[in-house]
């Protein structure tokens, strides 16, 4: 999966985690709700303005929108865990999930 790739799917994590819908999210990116679906399902390459806006938007740096993760092993998992705060442990929940069905 190349860096667009990796975009993509963080930006619908991201956009879901956030409870928001693709109308809502293009409205402050700016563009389509139907570009927003397409560079989340890999068919569009986002512009490096909007990659830069929804890092901004959602406060996470470019890279981490843009570079896989590397998720670690169940021991290191758990230690980020224990470091956050419960606002963000309801939001880590969902996500897991989410992404779990």
């Amino acid at each position: 999966m190349g860096a667009s790739g990796y975009f993509g799917k963080k930006l619908r994590e991201l956009r879901l985690l956030s409870k928001l819908t693709a109308k809502q999210l293009a409205a402050y990116l700016n563009c389509s709700p139907s570009l927003i679906y397409n560079i989340e399902k890999g068919l569009n390459r986002p512009q490096p303005e909007l990659i830069v806006l929804a890092a901004e938007f959602f406060g996470v740096t470019t890279d981490f929108m843009l570079r896989e993760e590397n998720t670690g092993n169940e021991e290191d998992l758990l230690e980020l865990y224990r470091n956050i705060n419960p606002k963000n442990k309801k939001y880590l929940y969902n996500l897991i999930k989410l992404m779990s069905s």
